[in-house]
């Protein structure tokens, strides 16, 4: 099963790539059906259509985003998610959630 649509999230994903894809050691690969983003082997987030999960936020940072970005209902395998998922449709989505990206990337490998 695919939670990902690649048609739909193609623009975002672009955008999205070419700023996280040039952070030191991030990768990014198809797994369980969603576009996820690795700093090594560590998960930083993954995409599914017209969302994004951020692996590594704090309490304190998932209560400011949520301040900032709406949480959509995501379930996988017929079961809701239990990490937020942040909507992700328009480029002022992504430019409110890279800043909270780049912290989960910084959790991954304890780099300032």
């Amino acid at each position: 099963m695919k939670y990902f649509d690649k048609e739909k999230m193609g623009q975002i994903r672009d955008e999205l790539e070419k700023e996280i894809l040039q952070w030191p050691g991030v990768s990014s690969r198809e797994m369980i059906g969603c576009l996820c983003y690795l700093h090594g082997k560590k998960m930083i987030a993954f995409l599914v259509t017209d969302g994004i999960v951020i692996s590594k936020l704090s309490e304190q940072d998932q209560t400011d985003l949520s301040k900032l970005s709406k949480k959509v209902s995501f379930k996988m395998g017929g079961k809701t998610i239990w990490k937020p998922v942040w909507e992700l449709k328009t480029r002022d989505n992504l430019l409110t959630i890279l800043p909270f990206l780049k912290k989960s990337y910084q959790a991954t490998g304890r780099i300032k």
